[in-house]
């Protein structure tokens, strides 16, 4: 985190990158930017040119986003985009983004069968203070609907997610028959970064499918 003003931009001997998206500016003698966004909360980056004359800008767009656009045309995920600008312009970055439902390579033993949830770049996790029921008895139900709201005054501002979920209660011995009986919920989900900041709670990020 320290470092990260080093990446957001980046400049060889003919050209200026775009690496990270927040707000920031970015000055030289021949080149000055001034980029505006709520990422990762709002899909969209506003980048005016204040001083450029033909100089040649490469866009990072990420790999996640499913249909990115810049200035209302569409382009490639997972490269960069090209463009030259000038003095004057004004550059538009949307890079939709929806919740989906990611799983784990089945290499990886402790979670496989499971599901983690994640936004655009964020990955969610679930805390015990914003759910009805144990963490450890909600299972993800793979076919529900996933929601999102933005509460600016919580955690200094994050999108939070609703999922849709089974609550099966299950026993306190360390063997037993397996538990069948499930009730609709809903697993409340915050930015995983953003954990341990209010009061003493469990947590987890990956949960079983329903």
């Amino acid at each position: 985190m320290a470092g990260m003003g080093r990446w957001v931009y980046g400049q060889s001997d003919d050209t200026v990158y775009v690496n990270m998206f927040t707000n920031c500016d970015y000055e030289t003698d021949s080149v000055e930017l001034s980029m505006k966004t709520n990422y990762p909360w709002s899909d969209e980056i506003s980048i005016d040119v204040k001083k450029a004359e033909s100089q040649k800008l490469k866009i990072r767009i990420p790999a996640w986003c499913k249909k990115p656009v810049v200035n209302g045309n569409s382009v490639a995920a997972g490269e960069y985009f090209e463009m030259i600008i000038t003095e004057g312009d004004s550059i538009c970055i949307k890079l939709p983004m929806e919740a989906v439902l990611i799983q784990a390579n089945p290499n990886v033993e402790q979670d496989r069968g499971m599901l983690a949830v994640k936004r655009g770049p964020v990955v969610y996790c679930a805390e015990g203070m914003d759910n009805e029921h144990s963490l450890d008895e909600i299972y993800i139900d793979p076919q529900g609907a996933i929601t999102e709201a933005y509460h600016a005054d919580l955690l200094d501002g994050v999108v939070t997610l609703s999922a849709a979920a089974k609550y099966r209660p299950q026993k306190a011995e360390l063997y037993y028959e397996l538990q069948t009986e499930e009730s609709d919920t809903t697993l409340n989900l915050i930015p995983y970064y953003a954990w341990a900041n209010r009061e003493e709670s469990d947590m987890s990020v990956w949960f079983p499918k329903a």
